[in-house]
């Protein structure tokens, strides 16, 4: 008895995982590569004092925060000290009535030194300098302006 063969063409045992994956890695290697053009400097100061006396405040400009669904308002502070010392700083963020709206405290070391051991010999180097702070504003906040303080 002749039979027929017709070919008939079904999605139904695609596996879409493997793209899916693919997209996904694709995507974030795109975000890692455009992320730097998304942020902006808003503020670049250097503060600097000779010799640190107890209680030093900077106060810098205020900058105007705006609500937003993506990203935050980032304060990095890096502490440049003499090798061998220590320090604690504090990054805030005050709204202009000076009440805090958030607050960081960070203590900076730098150390380093020579071994002995066995005949051999070497040097070593450790620091913890770099503190920071975000803050974001949710959406049913109205824009403000924020002064970043740092007090050492």
């Amino acid at each position: 008895m002749p039979y027929t063969v017709e070919q008939i063409k079904s999605s139904r045992f695609r596996e879409y995982s493997p793209y899916i994956c693919l997209g996904t890695n694709i995507f974030l290697f795109l975000v890692l590569i455009l992320h730097g053009f998304f942020a902006k400097t808003l503020v670049n100061k250097r503060i600097s004092t000779a010799v640190v006396e107890e209680e030093t405040i900077a106060k810098l400009e205020p900058i105007l925060l705006k609500p937003s669904l993506i990203g935050a308002l980032r304060i990095d502070a890096n502490a440049v000290i003499k090798n061998n010392s220590w320090l604690t700083y504090e990054i805030q963020l005050q709204n202009e009535q000076g009440n805090v709206l958030a607050s960081a405290l960070k203590p900076a070391w730098q150390e380093s030194g020579r071994w002995r051991e066995g005949g051999e010999s070497g040097s070593w180097s450790e620091a913890d300098l770099k503190g920071g702070i975000d803050l974001r504003l949710s959406r049913n906040q109205k824009e403000q302006k924020v002064i970043p303080v740092i007090q050492v």
